[in-house]
């Protein structure tokens, strides 16, 4: 998701502009975004009516005013406050410590902030400051979070979830409202009858379906599901491609029992999950809102996401599991790789049978992010961790342990997480990917004026 971000800039007599500007183009070939500098500096208020519009005319996502000088005008800031892009108000340090004062590149940005505060409208934030140098660390991580929190916003603004086969049975607080999702991210939904996917599965080729499943097995460390299984896979997985791609939509959620299973005698789970490893985003059991989550986390990160449940929590370790039953998250195993498995499952007249499209694998250490936008995009939670590799391999299926958490700026232990979860009523799916871009999520939210869900003090009344 590239972005375009516009440079504006109050007068100029050191340079300044010309080295700020070259220095974020060559950042922007690192971050995905693309710079468009204003023709004009901003010396009053036609000047920087004319930058934005200019700015508009080219659908610019990000606008950096640069405070490169003190001016009186501190109208110049309001035309760039009505624009679709957000605003950031970026200062230079002062060249020396001591004599003449040569920039007040500062006070030009606290005059443009408190503008902005008395004549912006709206809730959301009016701009997001930045202070320093391009090449300065803290320039260029502040930069970073604002880059990824706007292409996930971008991102998520237009795009089509395909809903098939509606939500699994008895999971009524995944319902969703389409209309509210639309008016607060731009995200639409589409429905399509599970039969879709049945019916473009059984209508692969028998060679086609083989192959897919053949290339799913070559990456398994361990195949214990039959060749029938791994052909239905295939077809699944084959299917659920086409159908995201002739409907165009930039994710899918997709029932997944019993409907598979009684039709083509396999559980989805390791086509899910082998497509949201190559960048196709899958939410399970019809969750329309883990769709979106998942969705949000890709853009705003640089890995791959799956969806988990939060199945056990360790005091003591301060840790907390994250599992679902057999996604094959390639991208997150360990170094024990991927196990095809079948699993027992309760068949029509209480006996059980052995099925397969499971996957048996534990999470890799690393950083992490753990998400779930709800209430139709106008609430998320959202935590960082480390997903840990010292508390054992975890439950059979897709899973991993999850510690050193983190919520709104704020170490938290397992059981605050869980406390917000419950106070919140945030359903039980959570979008996990294996890089910390809270910090993007949580100004994505407040760009967008979603409510945080955050952490409190434990106690022990309600």
């Amino acid at each position: 998701m590239q972005l375009l971000v516009g440079l504006a800039s109050t007068p100029d007599t050191l340079g300044n502009l010309e080295r700020c500007r070259t220095g974020l183009a060559e950042l922007g070939r690192s971050l995905g975004f693309d710079l468009l500098t204003g023709d004009r500096a901003l010396s009053d208020r036609a000047d920087a009516e004319a930058v934005s519009r200019h700015f508009a005319a080219q659908s610019v996502d990000l606008v950096l005013l640069l405070c490169n000088t003190f001016t009186p005008n501190g109208d110049v800031v309001l035309p760039f406050a009505t624009l679709p892009a957000r605003l950031g108000l970026w200062a230079l340090p002062e060249p020396t410590r001591e004599g003449p004062l040569r920039l007040s590149s500062l006070v030009a940005l606290n005059l443009f902030a408190s503008m902005l505060q008395h004549y912006g409208n709206g809730p959301q934030p009016r701009c997001k400051w930045f202070l320093g140098e391009v090449a300065a660390p803290a320039f260029r991580r502040r930069l970073e979070v604002t880059v990824r929190a706007l292409r996930a916003i971008k991102g998520l603004d237009g795009a089509t979830i395909g809903y098939i086969g509606g939500h699994a049975p008895g999971f009524d607080n995944l319902a969703f409202d389409a209309d509210a999702l639309q008016r607060n991210l731009g995200v639409r939904v589409r429905e399509l009858p599970l039969a879709a996917v049945i019916d473009e599965a059984r209508a692969c080729s028998e060679e086609e379906a083989v192959d897919r499943g053949a290339g799913i097995a070559a990456q398994a460390s361990e195949v214990a599901c039959s060749a029938g299984d791994l052909q239905a896979t295939g077809r699944i997985a084959l299917a659920l491609q086409r159908i995201l791609e002739r409907g165009g939509f930039a994710a899918l959620a997709v029932s997944c029992w019993p409907g598979f299973f009684q039709e083509l005698g396999v559980f989805p789970c390791v086509a899910y999950g082998t497509l949201n490893a190559e960048g196709t985003i899958v939410a399970c059991e019809g969750d329309v809102m883990s769709a979106v989550s998942l969705l949000a986390l890709s853009l705003a990160g640089d890995a791959r996401p799956t969806l988990m449940d939060m199945v056990s929590l360790l005091p003591d370790e301060r840790a907390l599991c994250f599992w679902h039953c057999g996604l094959a998250t390639w991208n997150l195993a360990d170094s024990g790789g991927v196990r095809l498995i079948t699993r027992p499952v309760p068949q029509a007249d209480g006996s059980s049978a052995d099925v397969g499209g499971f996957a048996d694998v534990s999470f890799a250490p690393g950083a992490a992010t753990v998400a779930r936008i709800g209430r139709n995009g106008k609430e998320l939670l959202v935590a960082g961790g480390e997903i840990s590799d010292q508390l054992g391999p975890g439950y059979e299926g897709s899973s991993g342990w999850l510690t050193e958490l983190h919520m709104a700026h704020q170490q938290v232990t397992p059981a605050q997480f869980l406390d917000a979860v419950v106070r919140h009523g945030v359903e039980h799916h959570y979008a996990v990917l294996p890089q910390d871009v809270a910090d993007a999520l949580v100004e994505f939210a407040s760009w967008l004026g979603i409510q945080l869900i955050e952490p409190r003090e434990l106690r022990d009344s309600v």
